[in-house]
């Protein structure tokens, strides 16, 4: 009891540095993304703000390659739908939404809002999901990367009435629900996917 009385300190301290170094990540893709012309990708992270750090990491790796996102609480997500509908009236680029754990089962509830507005999701990624719900059918594609250890979620997503996307679901045995939003194949699949979208996007555009 000693020993840890004189080491939880230093776990505080550390948990504390690692919140405000994701905070200022976050605020910081948050800057660059409103100085992009083409809409930001949504990242949410989970629970309690503190175990989905890998989201923040994801969103300024995005930012960095020029693909504009903003990390944010699953709580907020509200005040980003706004944001996700004005974007896309102003500039119709795809939209992109991706989440952890909470934050992926709000951005499945995100697709299904848009829906209601007519407006098409060109890709969902879910870093596991926790809620096996079915994915609407404005939804064009769904990346699913879960969880299959001991401390997983391992949920299978699948399509709800009238859907026509496609669904790749990953699942990752040496990974588990608070370390597969770290995970940087994960990250770099995320990234080559939405560069292919994003791409196909711009040409088309062009034409």
């Amino acid at each position: 009891m000693r020993r840890f009385g004189q080491i939880a300190p230093l776990v505080l301290a550390a948990v504390m540095v690692g919140l405000a170094a994701g905070s200022a990540g976050a605020a910081e893709a948050k800057a660059k993304a409103g100085t992009s012309a083409q809409p930001p990708i949504y990242v949410m992270r989970g629970g309690l703000n503190i175990f989905s750090t890998g989201m923040d990491v994801l969103a300024k790796e995005l930012t960095a390659k020029g693909y504009p996102a903003i990390s944010d609480t699953f709580e907020d997500w509200r005040a980003q739908m706004a944001k996700v509908v004005a974007a896309y009236k102003a500039h119709p680029y795809p939209i992109v939404i991706i989440g952890h754990s909470y934050g992926a089962d709000t951005a499945l509830l995100m697709s299904y809002k848009l829906k209601e507005d007519n407006i098409r999701v060109a890709l969902l990624v879910f870093y596991d999901l926790t809620d096996p719900g079915k994915v609407p059918s404005n939804v064009d594609h769904v990346l699913n990367f879960r969880s299959s250890s001991a401390t997983g979620i391992n949920v299978t997503v699948t399509g709800g009435a009238y859907f026509h996307g496609t669904i790749t679901n990953v699942t990752r045995a040496d990974l588990n629900h608070l370390n597969i939003d770290k995970a940087e194949d994960l990250h770099k699949q995320t990234i080559d996917e939405i560069a292919s979208l994003r791409g196909k996007a711009t040409k088309t555009a062009k034409e």
